[in-house]
């Protein structure tokens, strides 16, 4: 089960660690100075292996980015690269048709983070930082088309265009794979799964109330310390905990149990407008997340925060929506198949 959600090692999908590189003239950057554009991120092998990284040499991209730096140029790409501890530059770099940067990890921090070893590897990083392919010479080779291909691929072009009324939430892709998504939904479904309740403040405390007027779905709640609830956690700590601290300057410190949650459209599954912490029992809570595992497979189902607007919020497969949990908001009736999706809330 543990190997099957995530690995101890970064990888496609998570968000670039936060490391201290180090410029020519001897001044620190960090890699979120490079934010808002795509970036190329090329880690330089060490040692006697740098001496490998030449024209003609398979183990390397450098090559195949010199030979395709005005295409890559035109896609608003800009690279770095980087060499690792204090070694001397690489001259086989791009030129400055090119946008480029040569840095320094005097700590190899990425290739421990990344697992690397002593080689070199090439990443594809989107606008907001999380990788979106990695190019390792030790496990695939890759060719000018190739690289292109996946940089056209996996960054469609965004034109500017004037920004409607939305509500004020947070949508993170990505935070599940594919696969990910269908191991949660298999778990459900060969677990014990059960009605699901809400809280609602009376005169005995904050019991647990159920009620088919106000909601329909069912849930399995996953064991808190059990080696899923961990996966999900480091999951969470890699790709989403990092974007709610930039957007809300909020630090999560921790989150009730997470939990897999099914609404059917044989019954209309559905979550009448609420809020998530208007009573003792959950006033600690600060942020929603909803992250849709199934998006394809059902309809209906959107999210709406009627304080802003009629529109509907329906993330991608294995996308998050996370939210404050004071803004009024409703689970519209699922009409068609059954919407699965893993919900949490930090505080």
């Amino acid at each position: 089960m543990t190997a099957e959600l995530v690995s101890r090692h970064l990888g496609v999908g998570d968000v670039f660690p936060h490391v201290q590189l180090k410029a020519a003239d001897g001044r620190l950057r960090v890699p979120v100075q490079f934010a808002g554009q795509p970036l190329l991120v090329h880690l330089c092998a060490s040692g006697l292996l740098s001496s490998h990284e030449t024209a003609g040499d398979n183990r390397t991209l450098l090559p195949v980015i010199a030979g395709a730096r005005q295409e890559l140029t035109a896609l608003g790409l800009k690279l770095l690269v980087i060499e690792r501890a204090e070694e001397p530059t690489n001259p086989d770099a791009p030129g400055s048709a090119c946008d480029v940067e040569r840095l320094k990890d005097p700590a190899d921090a990425i290739a421990k983070a990344f697992n690397f070893g002593r080689s070199g590897a090439t990443l594809l990083l989107n606008e907001n930082q999380r990788v979106l392919a990695i190019f390792d010479p030790r496990v695939v080779s890759c060719d000018r088309d190739g690289l292109l291909t996946a940089a056209t691929t996996l960054l469609p072009r965004r034109p500017f265009m004037e920004a409607k009324i939305h509500a004020p939430v947070l949508r993170i892709p990505r935070v599940f794979d594919p696969e990910c998504c269908k191991h949660l939904i298999g778990i459900f479904e060969n677990s014990p799964h059960q009605p699901s309740g809400f809280n609602e403040q009376r005169k005995d405390g904050a019991p647990l109330v159920f009620d088919e007027k106000v909601k329909k779905r069912r849930d399995f709640v996953v064991g808190t310390g059990t080696p899923l609830a961990e996966q999900i956690r480091v999951l969470y700590m890699r790709r989403l905990i990092p974007e709610v601290a930039k957007a809300f300057h909020f630090e999560v410190k921790s989150h009730e149990a997470f939990k897999i949650a099914r609404y059917d459209a044989e019954d209309k599954g559905f979550f009448r407008r609420h809020r998530d912490n208007t009573n003792a029992a959950n006033a600690h809570r600060r942020f929603a997340v909803s992250i849709n595992l199934n998006a394809e497979d059902h309809e209906g189902g959107h999210l709406v925060f009627p304080e802003y607007c009629e529109s509907g919020y329906r993330p991608a497969t294995g996308e998050a929506l996370v939210f404050c949990c004071s803004l009024l908001h409703e689970a519209r009736p699922v009409t068609r198949g059954s919407r699965y999706v893993q919900l949490a809330f930090l505080y």
